[in-house]
């Protein structure tokens, strides 16, 4: 008979990789656990079960993993020994039910129930499928082959539905099969270690408790830029665009962190509701605003890319002006601008603080903080010193912390890793609530549905040579 599971952290843990031998699983969810395994930060009794649809028996996906990790050192020996496959179609209950036996084996293996985990990491369009088969065949239940109490917990990526109205039909998909403390919505840009330590850069340093608010903040602006186009991307792209893509999920949460007010504790359920608060005090604008206020670009060629409709309307570049309407930053323009095909790679928050008035210095400009992200992480602070000489002339210089020199003895912890550890443990800080969704779309479809019905802002531009292209852009929407 199994043995039952109390949940501690020698108890087994099963992960099922829905989408095995996608892009996704290969790049960054089997070199993650890897990682986590040679760092023996893994539950000591893990198994890790590979669902998708090539015909791979144990072996042969052990070889695909082997040659997706890249990695030659004797732990990739003993991590592949708790690697299984199971091969299924997304919408055929038959690799479903072979799953649930597998399962079985592992419980019974180890005379225990196992905690698992349910790791959906396909196109978005799949999700929906891949959860009605999983309620049919009963994985949602904790040890369906006997009455004990593990966890389930079920880990989604973004794009979390494609509008409001999607989103909530997922939500309440999701809800005939999970509690909403079992639901972990992925957005990995608030596991990166230069987003995570927002928090303690704004809250832990005196420096700026007075000054983050809109007596001495003139703007904030949220850039997510990239080189790369679409590449092979145009299905899941085209018809989502560069707003939805990244401005509805990484650039909303970006701006939670800089806008929310200090949580109470590090309880997960009180910072997720704080960062709810920034996306709910964001302005709802009108079609005349939307107008005046934003615009979007799509790169030359992207057309020709595959799966991409010859006549397609989607964006590849906007930018927006939009504002807080409650807050410690209420009214604070804030500007969020994001693209494919640009001159650079950039992640980065940009404040602009007002500059005091003074009769010493009447001229003096603003002062700027740049928050970078990527590449080159770093916090750049500009400040005002006398130039040398006998004068008294401002000098602009900026002081800059380098975000890893100080810390070169230590491994920087991938988005993915930390991701993984905190569903196995059970925290649900760094992932996103249904209450964040659901505000963060209210707002980004007022957007896409205006821009759908008038596309005279879509502006053509060279990929690569982007710099007169978003100047432009900026002076129309500022």
């Amino acid at each position: 008979m199994l043995q039952q599971n109390t949940g501690g952290k020698n108890s087994p843990v099963t992960v099922v990789v829905f989408g095995a031998t996608g892009d996704l699983a290969q790049k960054k969810i089997f070199p993650a656990l890897f990682h986590l395994y040679q760092k023996k930060q893994l539950p000591k009794n893990l198994t890790i079960i590979g669902f998708g649809r090539r015909d791979f028996t144990d072996d042969a996906f052990r070889q695909f993993v082997d040659a997706t990790i890249k990695n030659n050192s004797g732990s990739i020996n003993s991590f592949l020994k708790i690697v299984r496959y199971q091969k299924g179609l997304f919408d055929d209950q038959t690799g479903y039910r072979e799953l649930i036996n597998n399962i079985k084996q592992i419980q019974r293996a180890s005379a225990v129930c196992t905690n698992l985990i349910l790791y959906l990491a396909t196109p978005p369009q799949f999700y929906k499928t891949i959860c009605e088969h999983i309620k049919i065949s009963g994985l949602s239940v904790p040890c369906v082959f006997n009455n004990q109490n593990p966890w389930v917990r079920i880990l989604i990526e973004k794009p979390f539905g494609r509008d409001a109205e999607t989103a909530r039909e997922l939500d309440a998909m999701l809800a005939t099969l999970f509690q909403e403390e079992q639901i972990y919505r992925i957005d990995h840009y608030l596991a990166k270690e230069t987003i995570r330590n927002l928090l303690a850069f704004r809250f832990a340093n005196p420096l700026f408790s007075t000054a983050w608010s809109a007596g001495w903040i003139q703007s904030i602006r949220i850039s997510v830029l990239e080189r790369q186009t679409i590449g092979s991307r145009g299905l899941f792209y085209d018809g989502v665009g560069a707003l939805r893509d990244i401005g509805q999920n990484h650039m909303l949460q970006m701006l939670a962190l800089i806008a929310m007010d200090q949580p109470g504790s590090w309880n997960p359920d009180e910072i997720r509701a704080k960062r709810c608060e920034v996306f709910e005090a964001i302005e709802k604008p009108t079609p005349k605003t939307i107008a005046a206020t934003s615009a979007r670009g799509q790169y030359r060629g992207y057309r020709n890319e595959l799966y991409v409709s010859a006549k397609s309307t989607t964006e590849t570049y906007f930018i927006l002006k939009t504002k807080l309407t409650a807050g410690r930053l209420k009214n604070v323009p804030v500007i969020l601008e994001g693209g494919k095909g640009m001159e650079e790679d950039c992640i980065e928050i940009a404040i602009d603080f007002k500059s005091p008035p003074s009769e010493l210095f009447p001229d003096q400009e603003n002062v700027k903080l740049v928050y970078r992200v990527q590449p080159n992480e770093h916090i750049a602070l500009d400040m005002f010193v006398k130039k040398p000489g006998d004068t008294m002339i401002l000098d602009r210089q900026q002081f800059v912390f380098d975000y890893k020199m100080p810390y070169q003895s230590a491994e920087f912890l991938a988005a993915y890793e930390k991701l993984l550890l905190d569903a196995i443990a059970g925290n649900q800080t760094l992932f996103v609530s249904t209450q964040e969704i659901n505000a963060s779309w209210n707002m980004i479809d007022l957007y896409s549905t205006r821009w759908q019905h008038d596309q005279s802002n879509l502006m053509p531009y060279t990929v690569g040579k982007t710099a007169k292209f978003r100047k432009s852009m900026r002076a129309m929407v500022e």
